[in-house]
């Protein structure tokens, strides 16, 4: 289920950045692709982690909070650091990274209902 996550969460970004490609100049372009390629491998690892531990609920609201809370450290990481590379822009590298964690994090109950749709029926 993770390797299905991943190819749609890959291809949503990969959407977003073809739609909002022509309206960004270079430093948009980078930040842009910056904030994709930060927000998908922590997507897919927290992604894959919830699933590990959904089937008890106990153990999968703990890995959420904390998956939550790293997503928050990471975006406030990118608001500090942003400053410091002038190659990019700071707004879009931002709001990408945050904007990007939000609609990958709305896609996680699609997947992992399926997920425990089929394991309740193996079990």
């Amino acid at each position: 289920m993770t390797l299905k996550y991943a190819g749609a969460a890959l291809a949503i970004l990969a959407a977003a950045n073809g739609v909002m490609f022509p309206w960004l100049d270079g430093p948009g372009r980078a930040g842009l692709l910056v904030a994709a390629a930060i927000t998908f491998p922590v997507q897919v690892a927290a992604f894959a982690l919830l699933c590990k531990h959904a089937v008890r609920p106990a153990e999968g609201l703990v890995v959420w909070i904390g998956a939550a809370v790293v997503r928050m450290a990471i975006v406030i990481g990118v608001g500090l650091a942003v400053t410091l590379l002038p190659a990019l822009s700071p707004a879009t590298t931002l709001l990408g990274c945050a904007g990007f964690f939000f609609v990958l994090l709305m896609l996680e109950p699609v997947f992992l209902a399926a997920r425990m749709r089929s394991a309740a029926e193996a079990a």
